[in-house]
Protein backbone atom coordinates (compact mmCIF):
# COMPACT_ATOMS: atom_id res chain seq x y z
CA UNK A 1 0.00 0.00 0.00
CA UNK A 2 1.37 3.40 -0.91
CA UNK A 3 2.06 5.88 2.31
CA UNK A 4 0.23 8.12 0.77
CA UNK A 5 -3.07 8.78 -1.71
CA UNK A 6 -4.17 11.95 -3.58
CA UNK A 7 -4.76 15.02 -1.39
CA UNK A 8 -5.00 18.56 -1.32
CA UNK A 9 -4.74 21.54 0.75
CA UNK A 10 -5.84 24.80 2.04
CA UNK A 11 -3.74 28.02 0.21
CA UNK A 12 -4.40 29.80 3.11
CA UNK A 13 -3.88 27.81 6.18
CA UNK A 14 -2.46 24.77 4.64
CA UNK A 15 -4.71 21.85 5.92
CA UNK A 16 -4.73 18.85 4.14
CA UNK A 17 -7.83 18.00 1.78
CA UNK A 18 -8.58 14.64 1.17
CA UNK A 19 -10.89 15.62 -1.35
CA UNK A 20 -11.02 17.96 -4.65
CA UNK A 21 -14.68 18.95 -4.16
CA UNK A 22 -13.84 19.90 -0.72
CA UNK A 23 -12.24 23.02 -1.56
CA UNK A 24 -13.55 26.27 -2.80
CA UNK A 25 -12.11 28.52 -5.48
CA UNK A 26 -13.46 31.96 -6.37
CA UNK A 27 -11.13 32.27 -9.49
CA UNK A 28 -11.56 30.76 -13.14
CA UNK A 29 -8.00 29.32 -14.11
CA UNK A 30 -6.71 29.39 -10.57
CA UNK A 31 -4.88 26.80 -8.35
CA UNK A 32 -5.73 28.75 -5.45
CA UNK A 33 -8.63 26.58 -3.48
CA UNK A 34 -9.55 27.10 0.14
CA UNK A 35 -11.26 24.90 3.07
CA UNK A 36 -13.35 26.88 4.06
CA UNK A 37 -14.76 30.91 3.42
CA UNK A 38 -13.23 31.84 6.61
CA UNK A 39 -9.27 30.69 4.49
CA UNK A 40 -11.04 32.87 1.70
CA UNK A 41 -11.41 35.94 3.88
CA UNK A 42 -8.32 36.05 5.82
CA UNK A 43 -6.19 35.53 2.59
CA UNK A 44 -7.83 38.47 0.67
CA UNK A 45 -7.55 40.33 3.56
CA UNK A 46 -4.93 42.72 3.07
CA UNK A 47 -6.39 43.51 -0.29
CA UNK A 48 -9.20 44.20 1.07
CA UNK A 49 -7.90 46.61 3.50
CA UNK A 50 -5.49 48.16 0.52
CA UNK A 51 -8.58 48.91 -1.94
CA UNK A 52 -10.01 50.32 1.49
CA UNK A 53 -7.21 52.68 2.16
CA UNK A 54 -7.27 53.81 -1.59
CA UNK A 55 -10.81 54.68 -1.75
CA UNK A 56 -10.65 56.86 1.82
CA UNK A 57 -7.33 58.30 0.18
CA UNK A 58 -9.63 59.32 -2.88
CA UNK A 59 -12.65 60.34 -0.90
CA UNK A 60 -10.83 62.41 1.86
CA UNK A 61 -8.53 64.28 -0.92
CA UNK A 62 -12.39 65.32 -3.31
CA UNK A 63 -13.74 65.80 0.00
CA UNK A 64 -16.53 62.42 -0.17
CA UNK A 65 -15.90 60.83 3.29
CA UNK A 66 -19.12 61.47 4.34
CA UNK A 67 -21.23 60.79 1.00
CA UNK A 68 -24.77 60.35 2.83
CA UNK A 69 -25.56 57.40 -0.33
CA UNK A 70 -22.82 55.43 1.46
CA UNK A 71 -25.57 54.08 4.08
CA UNK A 72 -27.13 52.27 1.50
CA UNK A 73 -23.99 49.33 2.08
CA UNK A 74 -25.58 48.87 5.41
CA UNK A 75 -28.03 47.33 3.86
CA UNK A 76 -27.02 43.21 2.40
CA UNK A 77 -29.61 43.13 0.29
CA UNK A 78 -29.46 46.43 -1.62
CA UNK A 79 -25.21 45.02 -2.82
CA UNK A 80 -27.15 41.30 -3.75
CA UNK A 81 -29.86 42.57 -6.37
CA UNK A 82 -26.86 45.07 -7.81
CA UNK A 83 -25.16 41.91 -8.30
CA UNK A 84 -28.07 40.10 -9.85
CA UNK A 85 -28.40 42.51 -12.80
CA UNK A 86 -25.50 43.79 -15.27
CA UNK A 87 -23.46 46.68 -14.86
CA UNK A 88 -23.25 49.20 -17.52
CA UNK A 89 -19.67 49.14 -17.32
CA UNK A 90 -17.15 46.47 -16.48
CA UNK A 91 -13.08 46.91 -16.53
CA UNK A 92 -10.31 43.81 -16.46
CA UNK A 93 -7.32 45.21 -14.12
CA UNK A 94 -4.59 43.03 -14.92
CA UNK A 95 -1.27 43.08 -13.34
CA UNK A 96 2.23 41.67 -14.85
CA UNK A 97 1.72 38.43 -13.07
CA UNK A 98 -1.39 38.01 -15.27
CA UNK A 99 -3.97 38.13 -11.62
CA UNK A 100 -6.65 39.83 -12.16
CA UNK A 101 -9.69 41.61 -10.35
CA UNK A 102 -12.95 42.97 -12.01
CA UNK A 103 -14.53 46.40 -11.60
CA UNK A 104 -18.43 46.17 -12.23
CA UNK A 105 -19.72 50.06 -12.27
CA UNK A 106 -23.46 50.39 -12.06
CA UNK A 107 -25.43 53.33 -13.36
CA UNK A 108 -28.12 54.37 -11.19
CA UNK A 109 -30.56 57.04 -10.59
CA UNK A 110 -32.24 57.00 -6.62
CA UNK A 111 -34.91 58.96 -5.61
CA UNK A 112 -33.17 60.38 -2.65
CA UNK A 113 -29.45 60.55 -4.00
CA UNK A 114 -30.46 61.43 -7.75
CA UNK A 115 -28.10 60.08 -10.32
CA UNK A 116 -24.64 57.48 -8.69
CA UNK A 117 -22.59 54.74 -9.40
CA UNK A 118 -22.60 52.02 -7.27
CA UNK A 119 -18.80 50.14 -7.81
CA UNK A 120 -17.74 46.83 -7.07
CA UNK A 121 -13.97 45.21 -7.41
CA UNK A 122 -14.41 41.22 -7.50
CA UNK A 123 -13.05 38.20 -8.78
CA UNK A 124 -14.91 36.07 -10.98
CA UNK A 125 -16.07 32.17 -10.86
CA UNK A 126 -17.95 30.30 -13.46
CA UNK A 127 -19.14 33.38 -14.79
CA UNK A 128 -20.74 35.37 -11.58
CA UNK A 129 -19.05 37.65 -9.13
CA UNK A 130 -17.43 35.35 -6.61
CA UNK A 131 -15.57 37.56 -4.38
CA UNK A 132 -15.76 40.95 -3.56
CA UNK A 133 -13.06 43.11 -2.04
CA UNK A 134 -14.40 46.37 -2.07
CA UNK A 135 -18.51 47.73 -2.70
CA UNK A 136 -18.96 51.53 -2.34
CA UNK A 137 -21.62 54.18 -3.75
CA UNK A 138 -21.06 57.80 -5.08
CA UNK A 139 -22.31 60.92 -6.55
CA UNK A 140 -19.48 61.93 -8.04
CA UNK A 141 -18.45 61.16 -11.45
CA UNK A 142 -15.25 62.41 -10.39
CA UNK A 143 -14.50 59.54 -8.19
CA UNK A 144 -15.86 57.06 -10.56
CA UNK A 145 -13.52 58.11 -13.26
CA UNK A 146 -10.84 56.70 -10.90
CA UNK A 147 -12.22 53.20 -10.69
CA UNK A 148 -12.17 53.25 -15.12
CA UNK A 149 -8.64 51.40 -15.17
CA UNK A 150 -7.36 48.55 -17.26
CA UNK A 151 -9.18 47.26 -20.16
CA UNK A 152 -12.86 47.85 -20.20
CA UNK A 153 -15.23 44.53 -21.15
CA UNK A 154 -16.66 45.75 -24.48
CA UNK A 155 -20.59 44.90 -24.43
CA UNK A 156 -21.12 45.01 -28.02
CA UNK A 157 -24.90 44.22 -28.62
CA UNK A 158 -27.30 45.86 -26.35
CA UNK A 159 -28.82 42.67 -23.94
CA UNK A 160 -25.38 41.04 -24.09
CA UNK A 161 -24.78 39.97 -20.60
CA UNK A 162 -20.92 41.74 -20.14
CA UNK A 163 -19.85 38.75 -17.66
CA UNK A 164 -20.86 35.77 -20.14
CA UNK A 165 -18.85 38.18 -22.94
CA UNK A 166 -15.88 38.01 -20.80
CA UNK A 167 -15.76 34.19 -20.21
CA UNK A 168 -16.69 32.88 -23.18
CA UNK A 169 -15.19 35.12 -26.20
CA UNK A 170 -13.65 31.69 -28.06
CA UNK A 171 -15.13 33.06 -31.60
CA UNK A 172 -17.68 31.23 -32.58
CA UNK A 173 -18.51 29.12 -29.13
CA UNK A 174 -20.12 31.47 -27.01
CA UNK A 175 -23.70 29.79 -27.20
CA UNK A 176 -22.14 26.45 -26.47
CA UNK A 177 -19.70 28.21 -23.41
CA UNK A 178 -22.75 29.67 -21.79
CA UNK A 179 -24.38 26.98 -21.56
CA UNK A 180 -24.86 26.20 -17.91
CA UNK A 181 -24.26 22.08 -18.38
CA UNK A 182 -21.45 22.42 -20.52
CA UNK A 183 -19.70 25.05 -17.65
CA UNK A 184 -20.38 21.98 -15.06
CA UNK A 185 -19.03 19.60 -18.02
CA UNK A 186 -15.77 21.74 -17.77
CA UNK A 187 -15.65 22.40 -14.13
CA UNK A 188 -15.46 18.25 -14.02
CA UNK A 189 -12.70 17.70 -16.47
CA UNK A 190 -10.86 20.38 -14.99
CA UNK A 191 -10.90 18.75 -11.86
CA UNK A 192 -9.76 15.44 -13.15
CA UNK A 193 -6.78 16.91 -14.79
CA UNK A 194 -5.81 18.80 -11.59
CA UNK A 195 -5.93 15.52 -9.88
CA UNK A 196 -3.87 13.64 -12.33
CA UNK A 197 -1.29 16.59 -12.19
CA UNK A 198 -0.87 16.37 -8.31
CA UNK A 199 -0.87 12.54 -8.38
CA UNK A 200 1.76 12.21 -11.56
CA UNK A 201 4.16 15.22 -10.97
CA UNK A 202 7.36 15.99 -9.24
CA UNK A 203 8.20 17.58 -5.57
CA UNK A 204 10.14 19.52 -7.58
CA UNK A 205 8.09 20.68 -10.34
CA UNK A 206 6.84 24.33 -10.69
CA UNK A 207 5.22 25.11 -7.71
CA UNK A 208 1.37 24.93 -8.41
CA UNK A 209 1.22 28.61 -6.25
CA UNK A 210 3.35 29.46 -9.10
CA UNK A 211 1.33 28.45 -12.25
CA UNK A 212 -0.62 31.99 -12.80
CA UNK A 213 2.91 33.62 -13.74
CA UNK A 214 2.98 31.45 -16.75
CA UNK A 215 -0.67 32.40 -17.79
CA UNK A 216 0.36 34.38 -20.45
CA UNK A 217 1.76 31.20 -22.13
CA UNK A 218 -1.65 29.72 -22.94
CA UNK A 219 -2.91 32.14 -25.87
CA UNK A 220 1.09 31.07 -27.73
CA UNK A 221 0.57 27.60 -27.19
CA UNK A 222 -2.84 27.53 -28.72
CA UNK A 223 -2.05 29.79 -31.87
CA UNK A 224 1.34 28.60 -32.60
CA UNK A 225 2.42 25.06 -30.66
CA UNK A 226 5.28 22.80 -31.03
CA UNK A 227 3.38 19.94 -30.79
CA UNK A 228 -0.66 18.54 -30.68
CA UNK A 229 -1.82 14.82 -29.34
CA UNK A 230 -4.96 14.42 -29.49
CA UNK A 231 -6.70 11.57 -26.98
CA UNK A 232 -10.71 10.38 -25.64
CA UNK A 233 -10.72 11.35 -21.93
CA UNK A 234 -12.74 8.76 -19.66
CA UNK A 235 -15.89 10.07 -20.62
CA UNK A 236 -15.59 9.39 -24.32
CA UNK A 237 -15.11 13.36 -24.81
CA UNK A 238 -12.17 14.09 -27.74
CA UNK A 239 -9.30 15.88 -25.93
CA UNK A 240 -7.06 17.94 -27.67
CA UNK A 241 -3.26 18.88 -25.78
CA UNK A 242 -1.44 22.27 -27.20
CA UNK A 243 2.25 21.58 -25.93
CA UNK A 244 5.01 24.67 -26.73
CA UNK A 245 8.57 25.14 -25.54
CA UNK A 246 9.23 28.01 -23.42
CA UNK A 247 12.76 29.24 -22.04
CA UNK A 248 13.35 32.04 -19.74
CA UNK A 249 16.13 33.56 -18.30
CA UNK A 250 16.64 30.38 -15.78
CA UNK A 251 15.08 27.53 -17.39
CA UNK A 252 13.53 25.99 -20.41
CA UNK A 253 10.07 24.49 -19.45
CA UNK A 254 6.51 23.05 -21.25
CA UNK A 255 3.33 24.78 -21.54
CA UNK A 256 0.22 22.59 -21.88
CA UNK A 257 -3.02 23.27 -22.83
CA UNK A 258 -6.01 20.97 -22.56
CA UNK A 259 -8.97 21.79 -24.52
CA UNK A 260 -12.48 20.28 -25.28
CA UNK A 261 -13.44 19.91 -29.20
CA UNK A 262 -16.75 21.61 -29.22
CA UNK A 263 -18.58 19.02 -31.46
CA UNK A 264 -21.64 20.19 -33.33
CA UNK A 265 -25.24 20.08 -31.64
CA UNK A 266 -26.10 18.44 -35.29
CA UNK A 267 -23.63 16.42 -35.62
CA UNK A 268 -21.55 14.60 -32.59
CA UNK A 269 -19.12 12.44 -35.03
CA UNK A 270 -15.60 13.80 -34.25
CA UNK A 271 -14.66 13.57 -37.61
CA UNK A 272 -17.46 15.59 -38.92
CA UNK A 273 -16.59 18.46 -35.69
CA UNK A 274 -14.43 20.31 -38.38
CA UNK A 275 -15.22 23.79 -39.95
CA UNK A 276 -15.27 24.74 -43.77
CA UNK A 277 -11.59 25.59 -43.13
CA UNK A 278 -11.10 22.16 -41.62
CA UNK A 279 -10.29 23.63 -37.76
CA UNK A 280 -12.19 22.95 -35.01
CA UNK A 281 -13.74 25.17 -32.29
CA UNK A 282 -12.06 24.05 -29.10
CA UNK A 283 -12.57 25.67 -25.19
CA UNK A 284 -9.63 25.11 -22.89
CA UNK A 285 -10.32 23.19 -20.11
CA UNK A 286 -6.92 23.49 -18.16
CA UNK A 287 -3.31 24.85 -18.78
CA UNK A 288 -0.31 24.60 -16.69
CA UNK A 289 3.57 24.66 -17.20
CA UNK A 290 6.52 21.93 -16.46
CA UNK A 291 10.09 21.23 -16.19
CA UNK A 292 9.83 17.58 -15.68
CA UNK A 293 10.77 15.33 -18.33
CA UNK A 294 9.14 12.55 -16.78
CA UNK A 295 6.05 14.51 -16.29
CA UNK A 296 5.95 16.27 -19.65
CA UNK A 297 6.57 12.71 -21.49
CA UNK A 298 3.23 11.18 -19.89
CA UNK A 299 1.19 14.42 -20.59
CA UNK A 300 2.22 13.47 -24.29
CA UNK A 301 -0.27 10.94 -24.86
CA UNK A 302 -2.76 9.96 -27.59
CA UNK A 303 -1.97 10.34 -31.19
CA UNK A 304 0.40 13.06 -32.19
CA UNK A 305 -1.75 15.11 -35.19
CA UNK A 306 0.65 18.07 -35.54
CA UNK A 307 4.54 19.04 -34.78
CA UNK A 308 7.62 16.57 -34.53
CA UNK A 309 8.57 14.50 -31.51
CA UNK A 310 11.27 16.33 -29.91
CA UNK A 311 13.59 15.73 -26.67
Amino acid sequence: MAIIGKFYYCSCCRKIISSLQELYFIESNSFKGFCSEKCIESFYQPIIDFLESKEKMLRDKMGLSVEPCLKLLDDVQYIENRLDGLPEEMWKIKNDLNEVLYALIFHEIDKDFGKMFFIVICNFYNKEPSFIHLATVTTSMELAQEFRVGDIVENTHEGTDVREQEENNLGGTEDKLMNKEFISLLEHKKANILADIIEKRSSEDIPFEDFYKYDSCMKESIESPDEIYSFKDDDGDLIYNYIKAFEDETKSYFYFTLCIVLADDENENENENENENGSFNIAPILSFPSIDGVFCKYFKKGTLVAGKIKN
